[in-house]
């Protein structure tokens, strides 16, 4: 019964959240190791912004992610809040983890006043995760938060693949250190497929330590 967000009221939201602390909405989720007969190892965790729980404290009855573009729009407000929790947290931040990041982010001077600020040992347990809509649409710009990225001492993922797309990507030119695929239940039926041996073969390729499945 939520209402689409309209753009006075994605002006309101982002002002409210220049005022906002975001450490009551950021969630984390563990990325696992896995392999047959091996209990899962936790590798490093994953923290985002919950946006049910963020449309709930500060619009509530309001879809935030209806319009897609005025949610992109947000996305970036949400990159620079979440790296003054990062900055903030610094020192406290002890175990890897990883946060998506908008590219254009990453090349502003908020990032660039973010990776001053913060100590080379968090900046070595950090995964900066790219959407691929966002690498895709400006390749050139891609390229160069990739290599700022790493010279950094960052990594770098890849989010938002599936099965039918993850067989085309090659992670080894795309110089990245990991790929995230969504999983789908249409994979179980797909076993015996020639889009299954793709997508097993894409993996063994890339190596499978660097896929991850969601």
């Amino acid at each position: 019964d939520r209402k689409p967000m309209s753009p006075a009221q994605l002006g309101k939201l982002e002002e409210a959240l220049q005022h906002t602390d975001l450490a009551n909405l950021i969630r984390n989720q563990p990325v696992c190791a896995y392999s047959h007969g091996i209990p899962p190892k936790t590798i490093f965790h994953e923290l985002y912004v919950s946006i049910a729980e963020l449309e709930e404290a500060l619009i509530p009855g309001i879809q935030i992610s209806s319009n897609r573009w005025l949610f992109q729009y947000l996305t970036l407000t949400l990159d620079r809040r979440m790296l003054a929790h990062l900055e903030r947290e610094n020192q406290n931040l002890e175990r890897a983890f990883s946060v998506n990041l908008n590219i254009a982010t990453v090349l502003s001077p908020e990032f660039h006043r973010f990776d001053q600020n913060i100590s080379s040992n968090l900046r070595g347990r950090l995964v900066i995760e790219f959407q691929k809509m966002d690498v895709f649409s400006d390749m050139g710009a891609y390229l160069f938060a990739r290599d700022y990225l790493h010279d950094r001492g960052y990594r770098v993922c890849l989010d938002g693949l599936t099965h039918l797309t993850l067989p085309y990507m090659d992670r080894d030119r795309l110089g990245l250190d990991m790929m995230k695929m969504y999983w789908s239940p249409e994979l179980v039926s797909l076993q015996n497929s020639d889009t299954f041996t793709r997508l097993r073969e894409n993996v063994g390729a890339g190596g499978p330590t660097r896929i991850i499945l969601r």
